[in-house]
Parts: structure tokens; C-alpha cells; sequence
């Protein structure tokens, strides 16, 4: 179709969509501008590589498409870009950079961001992927502010105010969901205020200049609670929801039958956030190898259940005072909550193990012991007295282990034993093996009577030949450092640790601890040493741990860290969050990176284990795990609006849904056919709920319908039509829609009779159309 010659006869409005005027457009507004960036469907082909594919260095579709989407002369200027792990996100950024320099020079870039992604993936995507052409001017535009530093709010306030305000400024946060857990933590536990500050002079700016541009860029956007979303949804919209907490749960929760968001007001939370969100899925599941979840659920013995209980006695009490001080919502303290009986669920020290060293007694604050258990070095006087303390009680359990030691060989059957019947008789299911046998080393009762669930580990462990990742909360005492203990019983050793093994030269054909070393990625290891260990532990030739074959990781090791041939997670323990549960996962499945194993083999089983106890009473593991769930199970409801909602939705269904299937939000039929198109939303919210139109409103159904295929022209004027083409026609409403894409294109033309007119050949008319503007795509 002459589309200029129809926009001229027919004297249609081409100007730019606003949302708040015909913003029920829309979703056809984009799928009829972007058409060109809708991304094939995936073809799999048993047996065919899909890792096997040529990369070429070049943007995609959906790189692409936001630069567009952002364009100068684009009508929105801010983006959540919620785009999935391997997408590309710092490349999608620059490129939006790129494309708005070429229309002007004079911008302000502010990319905040955590310290350690400074050098990669930001300097190193910027040197890659920036325009070449003036890079000297482009490069000096950009400031980069580091979010998670001491002074962060005073460094960015003071570099805002350096640069030139003739220029036009854009704010680039990534990991943006991991400021926005600052800005709240800031808000409602007040904890500081350096990320309100920043938060609080963007989103002003944005209300005060229209010309301000956002941009959100994260895997995960959501952490904790929903309400992490309208932190984010009112910085890139100032106001387009209400900024209290309490006035959103009432808003938008509901707890009839579960925790969810309302389905009464989902479609004014969709509604209000049309235009703010990109989703895209990252790498296809193509990409990715199969990922199997175990959960191992063990049942406490009489030893670790008597001491846990008598923890559980010692922790009421203070539960009384927390759940006061922090008005019944302890998960928002840091995760010190519950500690004797999460750590018991691991680990009980042999003697005396309910009296263990705490460190309420030494003094030491909640933060502290926080830092101390994930193996973070603190330089203060009463956590020396404190680690002495505890020291000596590692040494007793050394004592304690080597006494049983020697006693196994007098009585001739040791732990090697054990580990040899339980391989051969039993392929390493030691609760059989348990079970089953009656000759047993007393050491290995005793490590079980101990640490039910170290052993359940190990011995999961020597399942597979492959290399394994180890997560636990904690790297101190009863996390990590008592695993480490354990794994040396059963031969393992550290990387760092065995002297025969030359990391400079991996050049060799057989070594005594092939297979047997293991490595860690966590804040209390020199980050030279982990990241040789780490690069070590990816490498091709250690796809079947010859050189190493465990590494473990804390919070610490959640982001910034990619592993390669992964074959077993072990998460030692629930978090209060299960997207940190998430997080972990997705470091053992990356795209492509199991592309050194046979397709057979590229399966990732990840064992979720907790303590539970024999009379059915519920233990902290089991709690801290409900808990996570009920929480992501409300944020799903969430997050799940917020893909329908999402700008691309139709653009990238057949990537985004090769898994699960849901529908792209749109508005009613005949609200596209109406002469005057009605606004997306109204500002006041609470004069919004009663447009309730589109996808799950209330008074809206999505109906099936029969469609046969039509040839059609578009009518331009009494003797000048386009060229026909295919369409699908529903002839009970008289609708015609997209061919290819489905959409609603608009009615055919009808006698007084009610009756079809058709030109030769019967080709019908189309004279009706849904008025669409028109939007010029850069090149």
C-alpha cells in the first residue's frame, strides 16, 4: 500500500501517540510500526547443536528494536529493560546511546552502577560496542557513578552538578534491582540514605524535564517484594502510583485464597505501566542445558534433634523482642534472624554443641555477625575473643574426629571402606546404604550424626563425574568452613592446597587428587587466587573435574560469576528470598555454557536440601523456605502482569513462550474501532479504575473465533485503492485482521443491503480503518 498517498487522500492524524490521550493504540501501535523486529520462531532439531550455530557480531532484532522504541523522535523515553541473563543489556544500552548521539551530540550520561562492573561488562562493552566515529566526544559525555560505594549519593550529587545543563541528561542503573532494595531499605528500615538521595533528584528531575531519559537494565527486578516495582514504575512515570506501601498492598494484594496481586485491579497495574517495560527472555531454552530439581528432605537424628531443639528454646525468647522491634516482618532484618537453628540444621558441634560460642555473647552486633558469616574479615577486638572462642571448638572437633580415626583402623573398617560399599552395592544413595548394611565405620556415623546433610551432599556428590557448585549462606563455622572438614575426611582438597598440582602448568596426564579438589568464590579469598581458580575450574578440559571439581560460593559468588559444564547444584540451605535461590541456579545454567559436553549429557540436577524433624514439627529450614515461597509466589503474579504488559510482548512471543504460554495485553475490539480511541489510563489513579479495559478487566472476555482467509484492498479514495493482499476476515463482526501477525486492521465495506462489495476476482474492500500513527524508524 502507497501509505503516503492513503495518509494524504484520507486525511488521517499521523501524530505521536500519547498514552494518557489515545493510548489504547497501543499495543497496535507497536506491533504495526515494529512489525519488521517480530523474532522468528526456534526450530529444534533432535539431535543438531543449537551451541554449534555461527555467532555473528552484530545487533539483534531486539537490540534493535529498543534503539528504535528510544529513538529522538520517539514519544517514550523510558525503559525498564528487563531483559534475561546472556540478552546483552549493556550492548542494548550503548546501542540506544549511539543512536541518540546521531541526532545530537549534547548529552549527560550518568551510568550508575555497582563498583565491581565497572571494567566488565561496562568499559569493555563501551570500547567494543560504542560508535568508533567521534568516540573521543561520545566517551567524554559518560559518567559513571558508583551506586554501592561509602559516598555514593555525595560523588553523584557532586558530579550532576559538574556537568554541562545545556545538554540533555540520560540515567542508566544497572542491576537496577539491586539499588532499588537501597532505595528501599533507605525508605521504610531506615538504613542509611544514599540511594533515596540519587533516587530522589532523578525522579525529580524527570518530573521537573520532560527530556530526562531512564534507563532500567536487570535479569531480576524484583527481589523481595512487589513493591520494588512501583519504586521502579514511579521513577521512570513520577506519581503513577501511589508512593505509600500500606496504600499499595490495599490497592493491588489480595488474599483470598492466596497471597496475589488483585485480579480486580490487574488491569489498572497494566494499564498504568504501558510503555515502561521491555521483557525479553535472554538466551531460548534451546540455549541452556535441562535442568532437573531434587529436593532432598532428611530427617534429623535424636543427637542433632535434641540440640536443635534446645536452640529453638534459646531463640523464642528473642523472637518475642524481634518480631516487636520489627513490627512482625523479621525477614526485613539481616539474616541473623533464627541463626542457632539455621546453622544446627547444618551442622551440631559433638560436645557441648547448644553452648557453641555465640557472638551476642562476645558483643557483637547483628551487621557484624552478618559480615562474619559470610567470611567477611572484620578488624575489631571482640571478634578476635570471639574467633578464638570458636576456634578451639574446631579444634576439639579435630580431636573428637582424629580419636575416631584411629579407633576405625584397630577395629579394621574405616570411612574408605564405607565410601567403596556404598559405590559399589548401593551407587552412593547413602540413606539405603544406611539403612541396608550393618558393618559401619564409627566415623561415618558419627559425621552423620553430626551433619546429616554434609553427608547427603558428599555422597550426591560422587554421583557424577562432572563438576559441581556447592552454595551455602553461610562461609563461617557451620556453612563452609565445617564442609571443608568434612570434604578432607573423604579425600578432597583444596586447589590451593595440593602440592603437587601446578596451576601454571596444566600440561600433565595423571595426578593422586584428579577429580578430588575443590576451589572457592567467595569474599574472604584473594580475588586474584579465586579468579584463577574459577577460570581454572571453567576450562574445557575440566568439563569432567580432572583439575577440580567443586566450587563453592556464597551471597558473595550470586552475581558476577559464570560457570561453565556445570552438573550438580547443591543449595545447603533455604534463604529468605527465593530469587537469591534463583540467582544461584543461574550461575550453573548459562547460555551455551555447556557446550563442551555431549547434548546427553547437558543435564544440571540441582539438590535443594532441607532439615526436617521426625515428629512433623516444623524447623527453621522448612519455615525460611515457606516463607520464600508464599513471597515469590505473590512476586510471580507480579512479575507475570508485568510480561503481558511489556511493550514486545508480541514482537518476541515466539521466543519469550517456547516455555510458558500467556497473552499480550491489549484493549477490547471495539474500543480500536472507535472513532475517537480512548485513553491508556488517567492520571489519578483512583479515577483510572473505572476505564477497566483490555486484558483482565472485568467486564472484558476473550473469545476464539472462526476466520477464513480473504483477499482485500485498503479503499484510499472513490477510484484508488492499495494492492490486495491476504487477510483474515471474521464475518460475524465484519473484522478483518493482520494475515501474518493477527492484528485488527479494520472492517470491509458493505452495501445497503448488508452486503459485501468486492472488486474482480473477489477482492473485498477494506474502508474502515483502525487508526494507527505512524512512527519513523531510524536506519
Amino acid at each position: 500500500m502507497d501509505y503516503e498517498l492513503f495518509k494524504k487522500k484520507k486525511n488521517i492524524s499521523l501524530s505521536n501517540i500519547r498514552l494518557e490521550h489515545n493510548g489504547r493504540i497501543f499495543p497496535l501501535w507497536i506491533i504495526t510500526n515494529f512489525k519488521k523486529y517480530v523474532l522468528p520462531s526456534i526450530k529444534i532439531t533432535d539431535g543438531v547443536d543449537p551451541c554449534l550455530e555461527e555467532e555473528i557480531d552484530q545487533l539483534t532484532l531486539y537490540q534493535e528494536f529498543i534503539g528504535n522504541y528510544l529513538n529522538y523522535e520517539s514519544p517514550f523515553k523510558d525503559i525498564l529493560l528487563y531483559h534475561g541473563v546472556g540478552s546483552g543489556k549493556t550492548r542494548t544500552a550503548i546501542n540506544i546511546y549511539n543512536i541518540l548521539y546521531n541526532y545530537t551530540s549534547k548529552w549527560n550520561i550518568f551510568i550508575l552502577i555497582p563498583a565491581a562492573l565497572r571494567d566488565e561488562p561496562w568499559m569493555k562493552d563501551i570500547n567494543k560496542y560504542m560508535t568508533k566515529e567521534n568516540f573521543k566526544d561520545r566517551f567524554k559525555n559518560i559518567t559513571f557513578i558508583h551506586y554501592d560505594s561509602p559516598n555514593a549519593d555525595k560523588e553523584f550529587l557532586d558530579k550532576v552538578r559538574m556537568v554541562d545543563m545545556n545538554n540533555k541528561s540520560i540515567f542508566i542503573i544497572d542491576e537496577v534491582h539491586r539499588f532499588i532494595i537501597n532505595v528501599y531499605n533507605n525508605i521504610y528500615n531506615k538504613k542509611g540514605k544514599r540511594a533515596q538521595v540519587i533516587y530522589d533528584y532523578i525522579q525529580q528531575e524527570k518530573k521537573e524535564m520532560t527530556d530526562i531519559r531512564i534507563i532500567l537494565l536487570s535479569a531480576t527486578p524484583v527481589v523481595n517484594n512487589p513493591f520494588e516495582f512501583i519504586l521502579i514504575f514511579n521513577l521512570l512515570r513520577p506519581n503513577i502510583f501511589k508512593a505509600s506501601e500500606s496504600a499499595f498492598e490495599d490497592f493491588f494484594i489480595s488474599s483470598v485464597n492466596y497471597v496475589s496481586l488483585n485480579v480486580n485491579t490487574k488491569n489498572l497495574f497494566q494499564r498504568r505501566i504501558l510503555g515502561l517495560v521491555s521483557y525479553y527472555i535472554g538466551a531460548t531454552p534451546d540455549k541452556y542445558a535441562q535442568k532437573r530439581i531434587r529436593p532432598v528432605n532428611i530427617i534429623m537424628n535424636s543427637f542433632q534433634e535434641n540440640i536443635y531443639n534446645k536452640l529453638e528454646e534459646i531463640e523464642k525468647k528473642k523472637e518475642k523482642k524481634l518480631s516487636n522491634l520489627f513490627r512482625g516482618n523479621l525477614s526485613n532484618k539481616v539474616s541473623t534472624y533464627s541463626s542457632y537453628t539455621r546453622q544446627a540444621c547444618n551442622f551440631v558441634f559433638p560436645i557441648d554443641g547448644e553452648h557453641r560460642p555465640r557472638p551476642g555473647k562476645f558483643k557483637i552486633s547483628d551487621e557484624t555477625e552478618h559480615l562474619l558469616n559470610k567470611g567477611k574479615k572484620v578488624n575489631k577486638l571482640e571478634v578476635e575473643e570471639y574467633e578464638k572462642a570458636i576456634t578451639k571448638y574446631i579444634d576439639n572437633l579435630h580431636k573428637y574426629i582424629n580419636d575416631i580415626i584411629i579407633e576405625d583402623k584397630l577395629n579394621g573398617y574405616t570411612l574408605e571402606d564405607d565410601v567403596i560399599k556404598c559405590n559399589n552395592e548401593f551407587n552412593n544413595y547413602i540413606t539405603n546404604f544406611l539403612k541396608s548394611t550393618t558393618q559401619k565405620s564409627k566415623l561415618l556415623l558419627e559425621l552423620y550424626k553430626l551433619s546429616p546433610k554434609f553427608i547427603s551432599i558428599i555422597f550426591n556428590i560422587k554421583k557424577t563425574k562432572g563438576t559441581i557448585l556447592v552454595y551455602s549462606n553461610y562461609v563461617y563455622i557451620e556453612g563452609l568452613e565445617i564442609f571443608k572438614i568434612y570434604l578432607k575426611l573423604f579425600n578432597y582438597i583444596s586447589i590451593d592446597e595440593d602440592n603437587e598440582f601446578n596451576k601454571n602448568n596444566l600440561n600433565y596426564d595423571t595426578l593422586s587428587k584428579d577429580n578430588f579438589r575443590y576451589c572457592e568464590f567467595h569474599g574472604s579469598i584473594n580475588k586474584e587466587i579465586r579468579t584463577l581458580n574459577k577460570n581454572i575450574f571453567n576450562m574445557p578440559e575440566n568439563k569432567y573435574s580432572k583439575y577440580c571439581k567443586i566450587i563453592m560460593i556464597s551471597s558473595a559468588g550470586v552475581e558476577g560469576i559464570n560457570l561453565f559444564n556445570i552438573r550438580q547444584v547443591h543449595i545447603m540451605e533455604p534463604y529468605w528470598n527465593e530469587v537469591r535461590i534463583e540467582q544461584v541456579i543461574g550461575r550453573a545454567l548459562r547460555y551455551c555454557h555447556h557446550k563442551d559436553l555431549p547434548l546427553d549429557e547437558r543435564i544440571v540436577d540441582v539438590y535443594r536440601y532441607k532439615m526436617v524433624r521426625s515428629n512433623h514439627k516444623i524447623t527453621t529450614d522448612e519455615k525460611i523456605e515457606s516463607l520464600a515461597k508464599k513471597k515469590y509466589n505473590l512476586l510471580l503474579t507480579f512479575i507475570n502482569a508485568v510480561k503481558e504488559a511489556a511493550i514486545d510482548c508480541e514482537l518476541f512471543k515466539e521466543h519469550n513462550m517456547m516455555g510458558t504460554k500467556y497473552r499480550c495485553f491489549n484493549f477490547t475490539q471495539e474500543s480500536l474501532l472507535d472513532e475517537n480511541i480512548g485513553p491508556a489510563y488517567k492520571m489519578n489513579i483512583d479515577n483510572d479504575i473505572i476505564l477497566n479495559n483490555g486484558l483482565n478487566s472485568q467486564n472484558t472476555k476473550i473469545m476464539r473465533i472462526k476466520v477464513i482467509k480473504i483477499k482485500a484492498v485498503i479503499k484510499i479514495n472513490e477510484d484508488l485503492y492499495s494492492e490486495d493482499k491476504d487477510y483474515w476476515y471474521h464475518p460475524t463482526n465484519n473484522v478483518v485482521y493482520d494475515y501474518e501477525l493477527n492484528y485488527i486492521i479494520g472492517k470491509l465495506k458493505k452495501n445497503e443491503n448488508n452486503e459485501l462489495i468486492s472488486l474482480e476476482n473477489n477482492i473485498y474492500i477494506i474502508d474502515t480503518l483502525v487508526n494507527v500513527p505512524k512512527f519513523n524508524i531510524y536506519n
